[in-house]
């Protein structure tokens, strides 16, 4: 249910976004989540480029600069610490972040070589016309969801007048901070 013409046509929509993983000096759940969720994106991604449904993204590296000289020897200590693969992310100084940026930087940084751009309004088009054709998936663009109900193990996504727009097991909210104005969630 999208309250827009297209899909992402919010925050989603902006032209393009950075992918790149969180690290963590302890590998806190955050940091795994993050990772599992970034190998889990390459590989999608790669799915749906071999399906014909490819997203604009680029694999191309991604460079996580330092803001001042602490952060940047934390940075230095957390990779130290975490001793991941280069292949995965590495510590690069400030000569080598400003070779890859092709410009002089103040600070090194983080170097995701799996890094790279993604067009969000690309991969959830790409995505829901994947579910389109494996699922019984329905659109609903143009369309407010002003309530959420859950009765008889059961969600129903309510428009401004209490008309039943869907009903499903299970949803997922894609709103950003947009989710506390929703009307809130009745049981």
């Amino acid at each position: 249910i999208e309250r827009n013409a297209v899909p992402a046509g919010a925050a989603s929509g902006m032209h393009a976004g950075a992918f790149h993983p969180l690290l963590a000096r302890d590998d806190s759940h955050a940091a795994r989540l993050s990772r599992a969720g970034f190998f889990y994106a390459l590989q999608r991604w790669q799915t749906l480029d071999r399906a014909g449904r490819a997203p604009a993204w680029q694999r191309c590296g991604a460079l996580q600069l330092a803001g001042d000289e602490a952060e940047e020897a934390h940075m230095a200590d957390t990779m130290r610490a975490l001793d991941a693969p280069s292949a995965y992310a590495q510590f690069v100084n400030r000569d080598e972040a400003s070779t890859f940026a092709g410009v002089p930087l103040r600070y090194g940084g983080y170097w995701f070589v799996q890094g790279g751009w993604m067009r969000p309004a690309s991969l959830a088009s790409a995505n829901l016309a994947a579910a389109a054709t494996a699922t019984k998936l329905r659109h609903h663009f143009n369309t407010t969801v002003a309530r959420l109900t859950f009765a008889d193990d059961e969600w129903r996504a309510l428009d401004v007048d209490g008309n039943c727009i869907a009903t499903a097991p299970v949803v997922v909210l894609a709103n950003a901070g947009d989710a506390a104005q929703r009307g809130g969630f009745a049981a």
